[in-house]
C-alpha cells in the first residue's frame, strides 16, 4: 500500500492511502489529520511513505480508525530520522492533552 498525494477535496494536507485489489487501486483510508501536513511536507521534499495494515478497522466514533504501521524513505538518512522524531513529539503532546 502506499500514499497517494494531497486531496485538495477533503483538506489542504489530507493523504489517502492507496491499496491495490487485483489491478484495480483503491482508497482504503487517509492518514489521521494529525500527521497528514508533517506527511505531505515528507512527500513533497521527495520522500515516499508506504504502510502495513495491522488490524481491522474500527469505529471509535470520530470515524473509522485503520491501525497501521508506515514506514518511511528518503534518499538523504536526516529527513526520516528528523519525521520519525517529530511524529513522536506529536504523540508525546497529545499524551499530555488527555
Amino acid at each position: 500500500m502506499s500514499f497517494s498525494d494531497h486531496r485538495p477535496d477533503l483538506s489542504t494536507h489530507a493523504i489517502a492511502m492507496k491499496g491495490e485489489q487485483g489491478r484495480e487501486t483503491m482508497i482504503v483510508s487517509h492518514v489521521p489529520s494529525t500527521l497528514s501536513r508533517t506527511f505531505h511536507l515528507f512527500l513533497k521534499l521527495g520522500g515516499k511513505i508506504s504502510v502495513k495494515v495491522t488490524g481491522k478497522r474500527r469505529n471509535k466514533g470520530i470515524g473509522l480508525e485503520v491501525p497501521a504501521t508506515y514506514r518511511f524513505e528518503h534518499k538523504k538518512p536526516y529527513k526520516v530520522s528528523k519525521l520519525v522524531s517529530l511524529i513522536k513529539d506529536m504523540e508525546d503532546d497529545s499524551t499530555l492533552k488527555h
